[in-house]
């Protein structure tokens, strides 16, 4: 576009000015213009989450920083209220022309910041949805300082959804072995099996928004208990923010059999 056509979309509202040299289309992601405006560019989970990873909740905003970064845009403290700034960012030149941080430079941000059982989460799930291949996060893995390599071998692209890679690494930690995306004849694929017959259901945040899901979901456990095996179900929220419970609940079925 000329410069002469660009002042025209801005004027109509086909294009948003952003920063200087730097313009969005309407529907552009809000955080990403947020980002550019504070001088960076989206990284670590806040990266993820537009590449299509599973990312954790309440994260708020990650903004990736290029070395050579004054910080002038972040002196308002109001404008830094749930932000992260990544000054040592892994950002190299040539994706700093791009207005987010790529998903191996995400990742090994997020494997940075967040702790181990939403690294591992996140991880997984870029695996799974074929954002990038196991290989290149284990290399990058590698990388990174000795003290976050041990994540690799906790690494399994086959959990599909992020509650259950926490589930499963927290269960491992704790020396408790589960099995993902275990597929029983007649029932179907359930989240995580212990021991071949503790079954661990684990419901996604806007899980049984419906009666029939809910219906489907009861009719499976009821297979379940026909083909021998114990159940527990346990929610988003348990796994995110009562761990002690599910892991308490886990052990003491264990303990019993």
């Amino acid at each position: 576009m000329t410069a002469a056509q660009i002042e025209r979309a801005v004027a109509s509202g086909d294009l948003w000015r952003v920063v200087r040299g730097w313009y969005a289309e309407p529907g552009t992601d809000p955080e990403l213009i947020r980002a550019m405006r504070l001088g960076g560019r989206l990284g670590c989970v806040s990266a993820l989450r537009l590449h299509g990873a599973w990312t954790p909740p309440d994260a708020g905003m990650h903004l990736a920083m290029p070395t050579s970064a004054s910080g002038r845009r972040l002196r308002d403290s109001r404008e830094l209220v749930d932000v992260t700034v990544h000054w040592r960012s892994k950002v190299g030149q040539q994706e700093w022309r791009a207005g987010v941080s790529s998903v191996p430079n995400a990742l090994a941000h997020a494997v940075e910041c967040q702790p181990p059982h939403l690294a591992v989460a996140v991880l997984d799930s870029a695996v799974r949805r074929r954002l990038v291949s196991r290989s290149v996060v284990l290399a990058l893995l590698r990388s990174l300082p000795a003290r976050h390599r041990p994540i690799a071998e906790f690494l399994d692209g086959r959990c599909e959804e992020g509650i259950e890679s926490i589930t499963r690494y927290r269960l491992a930690t704790a020396g408790i072995q589960a099995e993902p995306q275990v597929v029983v004849d007649g029932v179907g694929r359930i989240d995580l099996l212990i021991d071949g017959w503790l079954a661990i259901e684990l419901d996604g945040r806007e899980h049984h928004a419906q009666e029939l899901a809910f219906s489907r979901d009861r009719r499976r456990d009821a297979l379940l208990a026909q083909h021998g095996f114990s159940l527990l179900h346990f929610s988003y929220s348990h796994v995110l923010y009562d761990w002690p419970l599910v892991q308490a609940s886990i052990e003491s079925v264990l303990q019993r059999r």
